[in-house]
């Protein structure tokens, strides 16, 4: 298991950046191993979502320890789980704003559009089922094609 943090590295690491946005920086206060931080990287699209991963290891770390003064020193493990509970909820909803995915629009191009008519696992929209249909006073059961018997009079 190893620790390392390279202010350098930070716009090229995904893992330095983690480490900077979860602020575990400091070699002497080490909170999470490279490892975990890779995994974390491993498991979301963005860094904000690792980050917000990693916090919530964190808070569930913290929630495990107990609160307790020793003379004028105090820790209060509490406050640093809802500290980075509030923190993994911060990276969280920033991590949905930016998000992975990009937005789509489609039928902008013919060949865009043809493309997905064609696809044989797309589902026909309900507007054009028997669109174009007369079959009054009785239509046929089903949905009809062009190329299938009709029931006017031929």
């Amino acid at each position: 298991m190893t620790w390392s943090y390279t202010i350098a590295d930070l716009a090229a690491s995904q893992k330095d950046q983690v480490r900077f946005l979860i602020g575990d920086t400091y070699s002497g206060d080490q909170q999470l191993q490279d490892e975990e931080i890779e995994f974390a990287i491993s498991q979301r699209a963005t860094v904000w979502g690792a980050a917000a991963e990693c916090c919530r290891n964190l808070a569930a770390k913290f929630a495990r320890s107990v609160d307790c003064a020793a003379g004028d020193t105090k820790n209060q493990y509490s406050q640093m789980a809802k500290g980075y509970s509030a923190k993994a909820a911060e990276f969280e909803a920033k991590a949905a704003m930016g998000g992975a995915g990009v937005p789509y629009a489609g039928g902008i191009s013919v060949a865009d559009k043809l493309a997905q008519e064609i696809d044989p696992d797309r589902v026909a929209p309900q507007f054009q089922i028997g669109m174009t249909d007369d079959f009054l006073p009785v239509g046929p059961g089903g949905n009809e094609s062009e190329d299938e018997p009709t029931l006017s009079g031929g």
